[in-house]
């Protein structure tokens, strides 16, 4: 075998600790690379990078306020590592293409992405709307990164946090990875659970709201009830263990625009109970337009979850699975796009609420796009953009050996079987019996569990028989 194909099959190193530490700072390079290459790194780093982030994220109000300059939003970026890349050296700025970059491109498609230098300019700031994690494969690799990032540029990177940024444990009925698993995948059971309560309290100091150029207020969800100004929530403790359970900063991170259809049915609601997530409140056109007209704001402009949406079918038929056999849950979305444009102010003719979402190909198994809203005093623009390439990633963060056991496993099982029907044909024998628990394995396996992270598209496969 020749060296250089060998080299792909040993197991990468992990990033060591004076490969990022260097002269007391932390080396953002060195982390960008790492991750490029599929590297884990070490329990020490994740430790030191949440360390030095915990009295820089305390230092900041409730509420941020981002004057003068071109702020670049960007929505839940999901776990999706390299789409974070993509947004942070491409999205939004000007590209210089050459012969070599194409070349690039071709043979190592995600390996320019993460080998460009992250930077940024003198006035420019990143505002991140939270949701962070869960969901991609690369929460861990998404938190570090955004963390050191935030030490590096402390005036010009902002988080604020967001839905997924909490001690809840909810994966979407199985489909997205969580924070706590890929934890305790890294660095074992023990200090995985011990990382996610250290981690939980680096998310409990996050800002939970930000004014962008005093006219965009900038939140995961939106505003409350009793939201009347930015002062409303400067006296609150946000590191309150029920800070995203009840109150006020619960109702700025969870709550969610109305729909039309409830509008219609309670036109003289402004704000009504968030039955779809069961916490918080839904906020009515009339609630937006007077929280804007008191503060002298242009807009809303709030991260979603892709989830949040009133197309997806009801009722899903036999034919509406996608390759794996699972049902489509997310393939009639309004936020598609990327972003969501609601009903727009009788005033200026702009939209009162705009919601975000920059995880392109959410899940592997989306056609959506992402975006990111970049505002440059009046102006205003919506940029939007593809999906990144990226590894394949199996289901749970699993081995290959690990999770194709059960499929060999079942596959046995099945030749036995058949064998012995031929020597003994009986209804019931143990190794018909055997046979039905391994089928029902492997139906568990791919029609429930399975996530894919493939390398741009994949192709329509068909469907497991059993």
């Amino acid at each position: 075998m020749p060296e250089e194909a060998a080299a792909h099959l040993r197991p990468r190193p992990e990033i060591k600790l004076n490969e990022v530490i260097k002269d007391d700072d932390i080396d953002t390079k060195s982390l960008q690379l790492g991750f490029g290459n599929q590297r884990k790194c070490e329990m020490s780093i994740f430790e030191e990078v949440l360390k030095r982030s915990m009295p820089v994220l305390e230092a900041e109000p409730n509420v941020l306020q981002l004057d003068k300059g071109i702020t670049k939003i960007v929505g839940p970026v999901r776990g999706q590592y390299f789409d974070l890349l993509n947004i942070l050296t491409r999205v939004g700025k000007p590209q210089k293409t050459t012969d070599d970059d194409v070349k690039l491109t071709a043979e190592t498609p995600f390996k320019n992405i993460y080998t460009d230098q992250i930077t940024i300019s003198e006035g420019e700031r990143i505002l991140f709307l939270g949701d962070m994690i869960d969901g991609g494969p690369s929460s861990i690799e998404v938190l570090l990164l955004l963390l050191s990032l935030k030490l590096r540029f402390p005036k010009q990177v902002f988080l604020l946090r967001g839905r997924r940024e909490s001690r809840f444990e909810w994966d979407e009925k199985g489909h997205s990875i969580l924070l706590s698993e890929q934890l305790r995948k890294w660095f074992g059971e023990g200090n995985g659970i011990r990382l996610f309560e250290v981690t939980c309290r680096l998310f409990s100091v996050l800002p939970v709201a930000a004014v962008v150029d005093q006219k965009y207020w900038c939140a995961s969800g939106g505003i409350g009830p009793g939201l009347t100004s930015p002062s409303s929530l400067s006296t609150l403790k946000r590191t309150a263990p029920d800070a995203t359970t009840t109150g006020l900063i619960s109702d700025v991170i969870w709550s969610d625009p109305m729909e039309d259809e409830d509008e219609e049915v309670q036109t003289t609601a402004l704000f009504l109970h968030n039955y779809e997530k069961g916490i918080s409140y839904t906020y009515s056109f009339n609630a937006v337009m007077q929280f804007l007209h008191s503060n002298n704001y242009h807009s809303i402009i709030r991260g979603v979850s892709f989830t949040d949406n009133r197309d997806m079918p009801l009722q899903v038929t036999k034919q509406s699975h996608n390759s794996c056999g699972r049902p489509w849950h997310y393939q009639y979305s309004c936020y598609d796009p990327g972003y969501r444009a609601h009903k727009r102010s009788p005033t200026k003719n702009f939209p009162v609420t705009l919601s975000l979402f920059s995880a392109p190909r959410f899940l592997s198994e989306n056609e959506n796009k992402g975006a990111i809203i970049i505002v440059d005093g009046s102006r205003i623009d919506i940029k939007q953009f593809t999906a990144a390439c990226r590894p394949f990633v199996l289901p749970k963060l699993a081995n290959a050996l690990s999770w194709s056991l059960p499929v060999v496993s079942y596959k046995a099982a099945s030749v036995a079987a058949a064998l012995w029907d031929v020597v003994n044909p009986t209804h019931d024998d143990p190794l018909r019996r055997l046979n039905e628990k391994m089928r029902v394995c492997c139906h568990s396996l791919f029609y429930e569990e399975c996530v894919w992270f493939p390398i741009g598209r994949i192709k329509e496969k068909k469907r497991i028989k059993n």
